[in-house]
Protein backbone atom coordinates (compact mmCIF):
# COMPACT_ATOMS: atom_id res chain seq x y z
CA UNK A 1 0.00 0.00 0.00
CA UNK A 2 1.60 3.61 -1.34
CA UNK A 3 1.80 6.25 1.34
CA UNK A 4 -1.00 8.11 0.04
CA UNK A 5 -3.69 5.59 0.23
CA UNK A 6 -2.50 4.77 3.93
CA UNK A 7 -2.95 8.47 4.31
CA UNK A 8 -6.35 8.58 2.66
CA UNK A 9 -7.42 5.72 4.29
CA UNK A 10 -6.29 7.07 8.11
CA UNK A 11 -8.60 10.67 7.09
CA UNK A 12 -11.61 7.86 6.09
CA UNK A 13 -11.02 6.66 9.68
CA UNK A 14 -10.74 9.82 11.08
CA UNK A 15 -13.59 11.82 9.61
CA UNK A 16 -15.97 8.96 10.03
CA UNK A 17 -14.86 8.38 14.09
CA UNK A 18 -15.72 12.29 14.33
CA UNK A 19 -19.39 12.37 13.06
CA UNK A 20 -19.94 9.52 15.02
CA UNK A 21 -21.65 10.99 18.54
CA UNK A 22 -20.55 9.82 21.78
CA UNK A 23 -22.88 6.92 22.97
CA UNK A 24 -25.37 7.98 25.70
CA UNK A 25 -24.44 7.07 29.37
CA UNK A 26 -27.78 4.75 29.95
CA UNK A 27 -28.57 3.11 33.43
CA UNK A 28 -31.92 1.56 34.27
CA UNK A 29 -33.75 2.98 37.08
CA UNK A 30 -37.30 2.72 38.62
CA UNK A 31 -40.35 5.16 39.54
CA UNK A 32 -41.07 4.96 43.22
CA UNK A 33 -43.35 6.23 45.69
CA UNK A 34 -42.44 8.92 48.41
CA UNK A 35 -44.98 7.91 50.55
CA UNK A 36 -46.02 3.85 50.85
CA UNK A 37 -47.73 2.64 53.45
CA UNK A 38 -48.45 -0.65 54.88
CA UNK A 39 -51.22 -0.42 57.64
CA UNK A 40 -51.40 -2.67 60.85
CA UNK A 41 -53.26 -2.44 64.49
CA UNK A 42 -51.73 -3.76 67.91
CA UNK A 43 -54.72 -5.62 68.99
CA UNK A 44 -57.00 -8.26 67.29
CA UNK A 45 -60.57 -6.48 66.29
CA UNK A 46 -63.48 -6.93 63.81
CA UNK A 47 -63.87 -5.16 60.78
CA UNK A 48 -66.77 -3.05 60.97
CA UNK A 49 -66.77 -0.95 57.72
CA UNK A 50 -64.19 -0.73 54.89
CA UNK A 51 -63.88 2.84 53.30
CA UNK A 52 -62.15 1.85 50.34
CA UNK A 53 -60.55 -1.19 48.22
CA UNK A 54 -57.87 -1.58 45.94
CA UNK A 55 -57.90 0.60 42.87
CA UNK A 56 -59.71 3.38 44.90
CA UNK A 57 -58.42 7.02 45.25
CA UNK A 58 -58.76 8.75 48.34
CA UNK A 59 -58.22 12.27 50.33
CA UNK A 60 -56.52 13.16 53.25
CA UNK A 61 -58.19 12.00 55.88
CA UNK A 62 -60.78 10.03 55.13
CA UNK A 63 -62.20 6.89 56.95
CA UNK A 64 -60.02 3.82 55.21
CA UNK A 65 -61.06 1.21 57.80
CA UNK A 66 -62.81 1.25 61.09
CA UNK A 67 -63.22 -1.68 63.94
CA UNK A 68 -65.23 -2.57 65.92
CA UNK A 69 -64.03 -1.87 69.50
CA UNK A 70 -66.87 -2.05 72.05
CA UNK A 71 -65.18 -5.31 73.64
CA UNK A 72 -62.40 -2.89 73.85
CA UNK A 73 -63.57 0.24 75.08
CA UNK A 74 -64.98 -2.02 78.15
CA UNK A 75 -61.34 -3.22 79.14
CA UNK A 76 -60.82 0.81 78.79
CA UNK A 77 -63.98 1.80 80.92
CA UNK A 78 -62.40 -0.91 83.54
CA UNK A 79 -58.92 0.41 83.43
CA UNK A 80 -60.24 3.95 84.26
CA UNK A 81 -62.19 2.69 87.13
CA UNK A 82 -59.05 1.18 88.43
CA UNK A 83 -57.19 4.39 87.88
CA UNK A 84 -60.13 6.41 89.80
CA UNK A 85 -59.78 3.68 92.46
CA UNK A 86 -56.02 4.00 92.80
CA UNK A 87 -56.70 8.44 92.94
CA UNK A 88 -58.71 7.62 95.83
CA UNK A 89 -56.72 5.59 97.93
CA UNK A 90 -53.86 8.30 97.12
CA UNK A 91 -55.95 11.09 98.47
CA UNK A 92 -56.94 9.10 101.67
CA UNK A 93 -53.61 8.51 102.33
CA UNK A 94 -52.17 11.70 102.35
CA UNK A 95 -55.02 12.52 104.58
CA UNK A 96 -54.08 10.32 106.79
CA UNK A 97 -50.40 10.95 107.01
CA UNK A 98 -51.47 14.92 107.42
CA UNK A 99 -52.91 13.14 110.52
CA UNK A 100 -49.67 11.18 111.68
CA UNK A 101 -52.51 7.71 110.88
CA UNK A 102 -50.26 6.61 107.62
CA UNK A 103 -46.52 6.12 106.93
CA UNK A 104 -44.82 8.29 104.27
CA UNK A 105 -44.67 4.67 102.36
CA UNK A 106 -47.92 3.93 102.52
CA UNK A 107 -48.33 7.54 100.61
CA UNK A 108 -45.59 6.80 98.07
CA UNK A 109 -47.19 3.50 97.20
CA UNK A 110 -50.28 4.44 96.77
CA UNK A 111 -48.84 7.08 94.73
CA UNK A 112 -47.19 4.48 92.93
CA UNK A 113 -50.13 2.55 92.52
CA UNK A 114 -52.07 5.35 91.05
CA UNK A 115 -49.25 6.53 88.41
CA UNK A 116 -49.58 3.05 87.00
CA UNK A 117 -52.92 3.02 86.66
CA UNK A 118 -53.18 6.46 85.00
CA UNK A 119 -50.65 5.35 82.81
CA UNK A 120 -52.26 1.65 81.89
CA UNK A 121 -55.48 3.43 81.11
CA UNK A 122 -53.67 6.35 79.22
CA UNK A 123 -51.58 3.55 76.73
CA UNK A 124 -54.96 1.37 76.45
CA UNK A 125 -56.54 4.93 75.00
CA UNK A 126 -53.50 5.28 72.53
CA UNK A 127 -54.22 2.17 71.13
CA UNK A 128 -58.18 2.63 70.58
CA UNK A 129 -56.85 5.32 68.11
CA UNK A 130 -56.50 2.30 65.60
CA UNK A 131 -60.20 1.56 65.82
CA UNK A 132 -60.70 4.29 63.08
CA UNK A 133 -57.61 4.78 60.98
CA UNK A 134 -57.60 8.14 58.45
CA UNK A 135 -56.22 8.46 55.38
CA UNK A 136 -52.46 10.14 56.05
CA UNK A 137 -52.41 11.83 52.56
CA UNK A 138 -53.64 11.96 49.56
CA UNK A 139 -53.58 8.64 48.00
CA UNK A 140 -54.96 5.05 47.00
CA UNK A 141 -55.28 1.75 48.06
CA UNK A 142 -52.88 -0.81 46.56
CA UNK A 143 -53.55 -4.16 48.45
CA UNK A 144 -56.26 -5.08 51.20
CA UNK A 145 -55.88 -8.77 52.78
CA UNK A 146 -59.24 -7.89 54.89
CA UNK A 147 -63.17 -7.60 54.31
CA UNK A 148 -66.13 -7.04 56.46
CA UNK A 149 -66.26 -8.81 59.67
CA UNK A 150 -63.17 -10.41 59.13
CA UNK A 151 -60.61 -10.10 62.34
CA UNK A 152 -57.25 -8.37 61.92
CA UNK A 153 -54.57 -10.04 63.51
CA UNK A 154 -51.75 -7.87 65.34
CA UNK A 155 -48.84 -6.25 63.99
CA UNK A 156 -50.00 -7.84 60.51
CA UNK A 157 -50.38 -5.50 57.71
CA UNK A 158 -53.40 -5.68 56.06
CA UNK A 159 -54.09 -2.55 53.35
CA UNK A 160 -50.98 -1.01 51.73
CA UNK A 161 -51.86 2.50 50.58
CA UNK A 162 -49.39 5.06 48.32
CA UNK A 163 -49.31 8.57 47.51
CA UNK A 164 -49.21 8.07 43.59
CA UNK A 165 -48.80 12.09 43.02
CA UNK A 166 -45.69 12.20 45.18
CA UNK A 167 -42.46 10.06 43.86
CA UNK A 168 -38.86 10.48 42.67
CA UNK A 169 -36.70 7.64 40.32
CA UNK A 170 -34.20 5.64 41.63
CA UNK A 171 -31.31 4.77 39.31
CA UNK A 172 -28.57 2.17 39.65
CA UNK A 173 -25.49 3.30 38.29
CA UNK A 174 -21.78 1.65 38.94
CA UNK A 175 -20.01 2.47 42.17
CA UNK A 176 -17.13 4.58 39.50
CA UNK A 177 -19.53 6.67 38.09
CA UNK A 178 -21.42 7.72 41.14
CA UNK A 179 -18.88 10.71 41.61
CA UNK A 180 -19.32 12.05 38.70
CA UNK A 181 -23.05 12.28 39.16
CA UNK A 182 -23.57 14.78 41.54
CA UNK A 183 -26.76 15.81 43.31
CA UNK A 184 -27.97 18.99 40.79
CA UNK A 185 -27.00 17.36 37.97
CA UNK A 186 -29.90 16.75 34.53
CA UNK A 187 -30.53 13.76 32.63
CA UNK A 188 -33.45 12.15 30.68
CA UNK A 189 -35.72 9.87 32.36
CA UNK A 190 -37.86 7.50 29.23
CA UNK A 191 -40.32 5.43 31.00
CA UNK A 192 -40.90 1.85 29.40
CA UNK A 193 -44.57 1.90 29.70
CA UNK A 194 -45.51 5.16 28.44
CA UNK A 195 -42.74 6.09 25.91
CA UNK A 196 -42.59 9.51 27.75
CA UNK A 197 -39.39 11.03 27.85
CA UNK A 198 -38.94 13.11 31.20
CA UNK A 199 -36.03 15.65 32.99
CA UNK A 200 -35.10 14.80 36.34
CA UNK A 201 -32.24 15.93 38.73
CA UNK A 202 -30.53 13.97 40.90
CA UNK A 203 -31.15 14.57 44.42
CA UNK A 204 -29.01 12.58 46.19
CA UNK A 205 -26.85 9.67 46.19
CA UNK A 206 -26.73 5.80 47.96
CA UNK A 207 -24.25 5.99 51.34
CA UNK A 208 -23.07 2.61 49.88
CA UNK A 209 -22.14 0.22 47.65
CA UNK A 210 -23.33 -3.69 46.61
CA UNK A 211 -20.04 -5.55 47.27
CA UNK A 212 -20.62 -8.02 44.94
CA UNK A 213 -22.45 -6.40 41.61
CA UNK A 214 -20.48 -3.03 42.29
CA UNK A 215 -23.08 -0.84 41.92
CA UNK A 216 -24.96 1.86 43.92
CA UNK A 217 -28.07 4.03 43.84
CA UNK A 218 -28.85 7.56 42.87
CA UNK A 219 -32.25 9.24 43.65
CA UNK A 220 -33.65 12.00 41.29
CA UNK A 221 -36.46 14.36 41.65
CA UNK A 222 -38.87 15.34 38.55
CA UNK A 223 -38.39 18.71 37.15
CA UNK A 224 -42.17 18.86 35.99
CA UNK A 225 -44.87 17.09 38.00
CA UNK A 226 -45.41 13.69 35.57
CA UNK A 227 -48.74 12.87 34.08
CA UNK A 228 -49.91 9.32 33.85
CA UNK A 229 -46.39 8.12 35.64
CA UNK A 230 -47.45 5.72 38.80
CA UNK A 231 -44.77 4.15 41.17
CA UNK A 232 -43.51 0.43 39.83
CA UNK A 233 -42.73 1.72 36.70
CA UNK A 234 -39.53 1.32 34.93
CA UNK A 235 -37.10 3.25 32.51
CA UNK A 236 -34.19 4.38 31.22
CA UNK A 237 -32.10 7.25 32.50
CA UNK A 238 -29.61 8.76 30.20
CA UNK A 239 -27.20 11.34 30.85
CA UNK A 240 -26.00 13.15 28.04
CA UNK A 241 -29.70 13.39 26.43
CA UNK A 242 -30.53 16.61 27.71
CA UNK A 243 -27.29 18.35 27.93
CA UNK A 244 -25.12 16.82 30.28
CA UNK A 245 -22.97 13.77 30.16
CA UNK A 246 -22.32 10.75 32.33
CA UNK A 247 -18.55 12.71 33.40
CA UNK A 248 -20.70 15.74 34.21
CA UNK A 249 -19.55 18.35 31.50
CA UNK A 250 -21.46 20.15 29.38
Amino acid sequence: MTRSVRLTCIALIFVAGAATPAAARSFRGLVRALNEVALSIEFEAKVSRLGFREGEEFRKGDVLISFDCRRHLAELKALEATAREMGFTLHSNERLFKHKAAGSNDVEISRAKADKADAEAEAFRIRLDQCVIKAPFDGSVVSLALHEHEYASPQKPFMSILDAGASEIEVIVPSSAVNKLPPGGSFAFTIDETGQTLPATIDRRSGSVDAVSQTTKIYAKWQNAPVGVLPGMSGTAEFDAIGQTADGAR
